[in-house]
């Protein structure tokens, strides 16, 4: 995301689309990209989980609320936060595990997000983007 020319342009269409379409980068084209980078990725994702689970419609709602938390949890506006936000949600369930019961997870998933939501509104590594009035 920093260091290729793809990932930085990525950044600058999610960052500012008209400003980058001024620089002369093709916006259209670099959210095509995108779409395709996290289609790919979910197929894979996808196919991994369905062959461990027997596959339903609504298998990946769990996962998406799951991931959802994560991101959320580290900042919705920083990469590597979302992805050290979900390292974070996964541990604090299972080591919450150990402590209560495991029917607890879920639980324990919300009231991580509800504290880092009370504390630090943006996320863990968020930035903050305006002044809250």
């Amino acid at each position: 995301m920093k260091k290729t020319k793809l990932g930085t342009t990525f950044r600058a269409v999610a960052e500012n689309q008209e400003l980058a379409e001024i620089y002369g980068i093709n916006a259209e084209k670099i959210m095509l990209y995108s779409f395709l980078v996290a289609g790919i990725l979910g197929a894979i994702a996808g196919t991994i989980i369905t062959l461990e689970y027997v596959l339903t419609p609504t298998l990946g709602t769990f996962y998406m609320i799951k991931g959802f938390i994560g991101a959320v949890t580290g900042g919705l506006t920083s990469v590597y936060g979302s992805i050290f936000g979900s390292y974070l949600v996964g541990l604090f369930e299972n080591y919450g595990a150990w402590f209560f019961l495991s029917t607890y997870k879920d639980a324990i998933a919300f009231i991580l997000l509800f504290l880092v939501l009370l504390i630090r509104p943006q996320g863990l590594f968020g930035i903050k983007k305006g002044i809250r009035e």
